[in-house]
C-alpha cells in the first residue's frame, strides 16, 4: 500500500471538508464560515508538500476541525434533532485524522526523503 496516497487522501478529504463548510457560509451568508477558507489552503499546500515537519500543522489544523465539528455536532444534536447530521460531521474529521496519523507513522518508518 502506498501511504503517500492515503495521506494525500486524508489531507484532501479534510480540505474538502472545509471548502464545503465554506460554501455553506456563503449560501447561508454566515460569517464565520467564511473563515474555513484559511485552512482548507493551509491543508491543500501541505497536501501537495510531504514533509513530515509540515504534517504537524496539518494535524493541529485537522484537531481544530475535529473540536469546531463535535461542538456543531452537539449543538445540531440537541436543538435539531438530526443526529445523522451529527456523525456524519463528527465522523468524517476524526476519518482523515486517523489516516494522517497512521500514514505520517508508515511513511517515517518506510520512506528516508519524508522526514
Amino acid at each position: 500500500m502506498n501511504y503517500k496516497y492515503l495521506r494525500l487522501a486524508g489531507l484532501s478529504g479534510q480540505a474538502i471538508f472545509c471548502l464545503c463548510i465554506f460554501g455553506a457560509g456563503l449560501v447561508t451568508h454566515i460569517p464565520f464560515f467564511y473563515t474555513f477558507i484559511g485552512p482548507a489552503a493551509i491543508l491543500i499546500f501541505i497536501a501537495l508538500n510531504p514533509n513530515y515537519y509540515f504534517d504537524f500543522i496539518a494535524i493541529t489544523t485537522i484537531i481544530l476541525m475535529v473540536i469546531l465539528s463535535l461542538i456543531f455536532s452537539i449543538a445540531v444534536a440537541i436543538f435539531n434533532q438530526s443526529y445523522l447530521i451529527a456523525l456524519g460531521a463528527s465522523s468524517f474529521p476524526l476519518g482523515c485524522l486517523a489516516a494522517v496519523l497512521y500514514s505520517m507513522e508508515k511513511l517515517k518508518n518506510t520512506d528516508p526523503s519524508y522526514t
